[in-house]
Formats: structure tokens, sequence, C-alpha cells
């Protein structure tokens, strides 16, 4: 019986440094399809790029998890270290991931995550701030 099943990986490539932004998706699926032959689906939408790192920015995508996440009916809300670092700029990259951790182990189902929630972690766990403000 053959059936469509979705698989979510994390590659890291080499990629060629003349490589734009703009060939980045077209040349990832081109090497998907060719790579992985006859297992891909014929559809356009059988490989999606969700996101991509890059050390030099050029081919930085922010995270967009809806084509992993609207056929299975769910949303997801992304906070960041950087949303951290504007209430407190103060802290570290690696200090902001730690409130993000803390936030994610620790909140109040029935509040959430939030701008208040963030703050008062970032209180917790590194003092008080001179600079903070809530946006």
């Amino acid at each position: 019986m053959r059936r469509n099943v979705s698989v979510t990986v994390q590659l890291k490539m080499d990629l060629a440094v003349d490589l734009g932004k703009a060939e980045f998706p077209r040349t990832l699926e081109w090497l998907l399809r060719s790579g992985l032959g006859g297992l891909l689906n014929a559809s356009p939408d059988s490989v999606a790029l969700i996101a991509a790192d890059d050390p030099l920015g050029e081919l930085t995508k922010a995270p967009d998890l809806t084509p992993v996440l609207e056929p299975r009916g769910e949303i997801a809300v992304i906070w960041a270290a950087d949303d951290v670092r504007r209430l407190r700029p103060e802290l570290s990259r690696d200090q902001a991931i730690q409130v993000l951790r803390f936030c994610e182990q620790h909140h109040n189902p029935d509040d959430g995550i939030n701008w208040h929630c963030l703050d008062l972690v970032a209180e917790q766990l590194f003092g008080r701030s001179a600079e903070g403000v809530i946006p």
C-alpha cells in the first residue's frame, strides 16, 4: 500500500558561495528531488523550506512552521532571544535563552508566555534592569 508520509528533517549543507537568496530554495528542492528520486511526491509542496540559518545572513530565512503545523490543525507562537533582549538589552544571547527556557518550562498555561512573563523571569534570574521597558 502506498501512502504519503511527511518527514521533517534538519540539514546542514556546504553551499557554493555564489548561490543567491532567490536561487537557494529552488536549488535545495532540485538537490533533494534528484537525490531522493521517486520517493518524493511530484507535487511542488512536497519540499518546503521551513527555515535557514546562514552565518553570513545572506540566505537566512526566519522559521515558518505553517507548512508543518497547519495540516495537523496546530499553530505555534515563537518567542526569540531578541524579544527578551528588547526588554533587557544588557543580557547576553545565552542569558536571554535561559529566560525563554525558564518561561517555557514554568509559565502559567492560563496566561501563556507574554512580555510581563519574560520581564518577571529575567528579573528573577538576573536581577532588576535600569533600562527595561515592556513594549
